[in-house]
């Protein structure tokens, strides 16, 4: 919005603003608009005021959500809106699917967001720790320091039980499905391997196997 011109009030005052509708479903009044600013292509007038931009942001966002059944399906998994688009952010900064360049690859992709949604949602009816690293990056990156695990903070699932404040990146619609459509395995655990990869596991002994094999680089940066 800066970069097009609108001055620091304008934006400030748009973000200030409390919206209302069905995408704000349980969002608690007061927190800011992370994770509602829907990434897509927009036209839209020369006057458009800022507020104006952000709610057809947040039209398109719902119009999507709706158009694939999910409010349903986020119920479902005993989530409510805000709590859905909550962990759909976590899926997106853990595996970004959206820039995909084929279609094939993209549905790839979208499949192991599916069971890292799947892996979530088990953690979080078991009363587990999300144990999402992506989370407590977030967190650092808040607070301007170096991440660690260890990090205090709300927003730091690795050790916190249950779903941090809020969004921590505006999900793509691929991570929004991904939460209303998780797959049915048995898998508990995931990694991102050095190679780029994900590799999932049943049980803490093939976890730690895969740490081994293929995160050699990442996991002990982190």
């Amino acid at each position: 919005l800066a970069r097009a011109g609108y001055d620091e009030s304008a934006i400030n005052k748009a973000f200030n603003k409390e919206y209302a509708g069905p995408l704000f479903e349980g969002k608690p009044s007061g927190t800011s608009l992370e994770g509602y600013v829907y990434g897509q292509t927009y036209h839209v007038p020369v006057d458009s005021t800022a507020e104006f931009i952000l709610q057809t942001t947040f039209d398109q966002m719902y119009k999507d959500i709706e158009a694939e059944g999910l409010p349903a399906k986020f119920k479902a998994q005993g989530l409510n809106m805000y709590q859905a688009i909550t962990l759909s952010s976590i899926v997106q900064r853990e595996l970004n699917c959206e820039g995909k360049p084929t279609p094939e690859r993209k549905d790839r992709c979208y499949q192991y967001q599916r069971t890292i949604a799947q892996i979530f949602l088990k953690r979080l009816k078991e009363d587990d720790v999300l144990g999402s690293d992506v989370t407590f990056i977030y967190a650092a990156d808040m607070q301007g320091v170096f991440p660690t695990v260890n990090i205090d903070s709300p927003y730091n699932t690795r050790i916190n039980k249950g779903l941090p404040p809020g969004p921590i990146a505006a999900p793509g619609l691929l991570a929004l499905k991904a939460v209303g459509n998780p797959t049915d395995t048995d898998y508990h655990f995931f990694i991102a391997g050095d190679d780029g990869l994900i590799y999932f596991a049943k049980t803490v002994a093939e976890h730690e196997e895969n740490i081994k094999n293929y995160c050699q680089k990442l996991c002990n940066e982190l």
